[in-house]
């Protein structure tokens, strides 16, 4: 991970191990993108409580910023390419209980997730802790959405005080747009 400062890193390391988190605002945010990048939800969801909470009309509009910066990064490649036959791959799913994802034929935008633990008596393949995952709403490895919105309801909430941040003149383009067409900020426009 060259992306991650070293420190970070370790604390990431100590969560896995330990369960212990010691959250630290200058690297808050690395750390809720190195727990998305790495599929660690739980962390992901504490560093976002964390943000959360010590949220304000000064850094409104950054953190909006930066969670747009992460939801856009493309997430690690999910699809793993083999050259073998399909009845082989499901087998070794099987003996190694790999968490697999099932697409299917009639609903493009539904997939059936969980490890396989076997077939049925027409063949079919029988999940375990099997979830129902939709992709129109689920983004894959991507955090920021919910912590997105959280932003976009606070500057709402607090919109004649946030347009007045040098951090609002600096926002990009597409969170400007993000954030004009939303539901929560409505405000007049003799404020702005």
């Amino acid at each position: 991970m060259p992306h991650v400062q070293p420190e970070t890193f370790r604390m990431f390391l100590q969560y896995v191990y330990t369960g212990k988190l010691m959250l630290q605002d200058s690297a808050v945010f690395e750390m809720m993108t190195l727990a998305a990048d790495l599929g660690v939800e739980d962390l992901r969801a504490a560093c976002e409580d964390h943000v959360t909470s010590t949220l304000s009309v000064e850094s409104a509009c950054t953190l909006l910023a930066a969670a747009m910066d992460i939801q856009d990064r493309p997430g690690p490649p999910k699809v793993q390419k083999v050259m073998v036959q399909p009845i082989n791959l499901i087998f070794r799913y099987l003996q190694n209980r790999s968490r697999v994802q099932i697409w299917l034929y009639e609903n493009v935008n539904l997939r059936i997730e969980g490890h396989i633990v076997g077939f049925d008596e027409y063949m079919n393949i029988v999940l375990d802790e099997a979830e129902e995952v939709y992709m129109k709403t689920k983004n894959r490895g991507k955090s920021a959405s919910s912590f997105m919105e959280r932003c976009i309801a606070f500057i709402g909430d607090n919109a004649a005080e946030c347009v007045k941040t040098n951090a609002f003149l600096n926002l990009p383009k597409e969170a400007l747009i993000k954030l004009i067409s939303s539901d929560f900020v409505s405000c007049y426009l003799d404020i702005l």
